[in-house]
């Protein structure tokens, strides 16, 4: 695989004499994900180890970071500033095991440490066209810890200056690590190019001291995904690290791609192994994969290079199998149909052999569940019971027909076979083994309700993600998984023989718009170049129950909680309901119905959830229709808004904008968060004329092409204005306002609503 290429800044290449390297997530990427994550691994091996003698290890996470926030604090009283070292926070350990603690921590975070291929080539050619080399972290380890590492993936590297805030006493984020960059090199920061992922710290903050740089950030949507993920539960090991990568290795991606690689080529990198390695243990040569989403998992095992492990597609449907396998139409079954979504008259009849009445062609692409109750409904159900013979003949031709195609397959009844399906009531499965005897061969899933549970009695059922709520909630929303897995497969609703072979007859394919075609081909790229990278890049995937349980919810994130972006883009998918005929995912009557029953995102949500939608806000995915109506607001929801972090900040302030009428606004905050707030004002209409942080004081910066000034050169440029894009601080920033700037009377408006004069006694 030919890597990218970071492009040096125009012009300056042969200028540059010194190039500095931010560390983690620009050179180094972390298998464990969040700090946390890596705290909890932590506290697992202090525990085997003797070191930590309770079992609450979310206990051993509040201690470790009571531990740094205490150093810090400690650090500031005697200093004045909080960067502290590894040995320094655990002087504050509440046992004698601190010390031991400290060495395992170091051990640990070496193991889990993976280099980023694309920057360490930068860098290595940076070095060869002999150019000085410098690391600068934010970081309480070791430089030493660091350089060895770097050592191992470039043994002939020479390092000119490996600086971190630790040691220093300085950090990025102050500019003060930049100060002594430059102080220590004796290099001119016209002459310093410093390269990271982080827009303030890598960026601001280099552009403060004078430094050219080149920052590689990931985008927005990237984080806000993770940040989500976290506070639904941890992710398995490994996946923040293969996210990363992929980014780096291909930075101009569409959105589309960046779904598909982030969000399903982790859950089926997993997945696949998961089968793979289960198939393996028992004893399992061929496994055969259900159409539609079959083919997908078939490329992808294939891709494994299984030898001994024979992969094979199967042409079935639930259309082309229940009746077969029922032989017979009774009004139950008929109940039963229409409770399919999308399920049209026009293929209910085409199933049963029959033709449809002239009288009927106008109501061909009605759902048959809109006709339940209706007369047209008493007339289907008094025509199927008058033709019970043909359909009876017609339905026992097809079931020979599908057994024989089974056979000709080779399909059989030993221990040896498996069988898969995506989910999720084992309908298809069921059928199967009303076709043909398949007591040994295993079943496996990839989500199940409770309905399989019957077929799990009596079956070797194996199902990858856990029953519990959160796989229940994808059977709520089956059509975006299912649409975007099959892609442009079709469906099977009969079979023929022609010349002594079987072959299915498809649903004739509908014609795809060019945003639907392009959307499929962008998703199916981005899968197999995402499993692709993993596979390389030997990272192995645990696949135990936990770890099956916390990939699930990166599936269950997508389809509960999407981002509005994801809705925007995933929403354009076209839902095949009958030959030829289809609607959209998520219609734009539904968007402006849910815009037009609710003020909050966080009442349509409560609606969804005890079932009392109006029926003109009934679609196939109704939280993605919220997250369309409500921008932004995905943050505010069910669990994560249990555990409302910054990015609540955004969408509440947008809100408490539009609610007060102002259209034209100064940001408070150059900070991640205030980039966050930037980003949505401006999508929604709202003007913003310049950004205010205390860091301009010590040199001019940008955020987003605006100006970042100070308060003061706020008020002289005429700003009175304020939107607050800040949550800890929000109530400090705003009393500053008022107090120092009541003459101006300010209009100061937060996540928490407007702030109104506060009038001095």
């Amino acid at each position: 695989m030919t890597l990218p290429h970071l492009p040096w800044p125009e012009g300056l290449k042969d200028d540059i004499k010194l190039v500095s390297f931010d560390v983690f997530d620009t050179l180094v990427f972390r298998k464990s994900g969040t700090p946390d994550d890596f705290f909890l691994h932590l506290a697992d091996e202090a525990a085997q180890l003797g070191f930590w003698q309770q079992d609450d290890n979310q206990g051993f996470v509040k201690l470790r970071r009571k531990a740094e926030d205490s150093a810090r604090r400690a650090r500031f009283a005697e200093s004045g500033h909080r960067e502290v070292t590894l040995a320094e926070i655990y002087s504050n350990w509440p046992s004698i095991a601190g010390a031991k603690l400290c060495v395992l921590e170091a051990e640990l975070e070496l193991a889990g440490w993976t280099i980023n291929p694309v920057a360490i080539c930068w860098l290595e050619e940076a070095f060869t066209e002999g150019k000085k080399v410098a690391l600068v972290s934010d970081m309480y380890l070791d430089s030493d810890l660091i350089v060895s590492f770097i050592k191992t993936q470039l043994p002939s590297l020479v390092l000119d200056l490996v600086l971190v805030s630790g040691e220093s006493g300085c950090s990025k984020q102050d500019g003060g690590l930049f100060a002594t960059l430059i102080n220590k090199s004796g290099v001119r920061a016209a002459d310093i190019l410093h390269i990271g992922d982080n827009a303030i710290t890598d960026g601001q903050m280099a552009q403060a001291a004078g430094i050219h740089h080149l920052v590689v950030t990931p985008p927005e949507y990237f984080l806000l995904l993770t940040n989500y993920e976290h506070r639904l539960g941890s992710i398995p090991y490994g996946v923040d690290a293969l996210r990363r990568r992929w980014l780096w290795h291909y930075p101009d991606e569409s959105f589309a791609a960046n779904v598909s690689a982030l969000v399903y080529g982790p859950f089926l990198f997993h997945l696949v192994h998961w089968l793979q390695i289960r198939c393996k243990a028992l004893g399992i040569d061929t496994l055969f994969c259900l159409l539609r989403e079959g083919e997908v998992i078939s490329s992808l095992l294939a891709s494994m290079n299984c030898p001994g492990f024979d992969v094979k597609t199967v042409y079935i449907s639930r259309r082309s199998s229940l009746l077969p396998a029922l032989l017979e139409v009774t009004p139950e079954v008929l109940h039963q149909l229409s409770q399919r979504r999308g399920y049209t008259l026009f293929e209910c009849i085409e199933d049963v052999g029959l033709e449809l009445p002239d009288n009927w062609q106008s109501m061909a692409a009605t759902c048959l569940s809109d006709l339940v109750g209706t007369q047209l409904w008493d007339e289907l159900l008094t025509t199927v019971a008058d033709k019970k013979d043909v359909i009876r003949e017609y339905l026992q031709s097809q079931r020979q027909l599908l057994i024989s195609y089974l056979i000709d397959l080779g399909l059989e009844n030993r221990s040896g076979v498996a069988l898969w399906d995506w989910g999720c009531g084992a309908s298809m499965f069921t059928n199967l083994a009303r076709l043909m005897p398949l007591e040994q061969p295993r079943f496996f899933m990839t989500y199940a309700s409770a309905k399989s549970e019957a077929f799990s009695l009596q079956h070797h059922l194996e199902v990858f993600m856990p029953i519990d709520e959160r796989a229940i909630a994808l059977s709520k929303a089956p059509e975006l998984s299912e649409i975007l897995l099959n892609g442009s497969l079709c469906s099977t609703r009969a079979y023929h023989a022609d010349g002594g072979v079987i072959y299915p007859e498809l649903v004739p394919n509908h014609t795809m718009t060019t945003s639907h075609a392009t959307l499929l081909n962008d998703f199916r790229r981005g899968v197999h170049s995402f499993v692709a990278l993993a596979m390389k890049s030997g990272i192995v995937p645990l696949i135990d129950f936990s770890s099956r349980k916390a990939v699930a919810s990166i599936l269950y994130r997508l389809v509960r909680y999407p981002l509005s972006s994801e809705a925007i883009c995933l929403g354009q998918l076209q839902v095949p309901l009958s030959s030829g005929i289809t609607r959209k995912l998520i219609g734009e009557d539904v968007v402006k119905a849910f815009k037009q029953h609710y003020s909050r995102a966080d009442e349509a949500f409560a609606d969804v959830n005890l079932g009392r939608l109006a029926s003109s806000l009934r679609g196939f995915w109704n939280e993605g229709a919220i997250a369309q109506a409500f921008p932004g607001s995905t943050g505010l929801l069910g669990e994560l808004g249990m555990s409302a972090g910054d990015d609540i900040v955004a969408p509440l302030l947008l809100a408490n904008l539009q609610h007060s009428n102002i259209i034209h606004t100064a940001v408070y905050g150059a900070g991640e968060l205030g980039a966050q707030v930037l980003q949505l004002l401006r999508e929604q209409g709202i003007t913003v004329s310049v950004v205010i942080d205390r860091r301009a004081a010590a040199g001019s910066f940008e955020l987003d092409g605006l100006p970042v000034v100070t308060l003061a050169e706020a008020f002289s440029r005429g700003e009175r204005v304020f939107a607050v894009a800040s949550k800890v601080f929000a109530n400090e920033i705003i009393s500053e306002i008022q107090h120092k700037y009541s003459m101006y009377e300010p209009v100061v408006i937060s996540y928490l609503g407007l702030s109104p004069m506060k009038i001095e006694a």
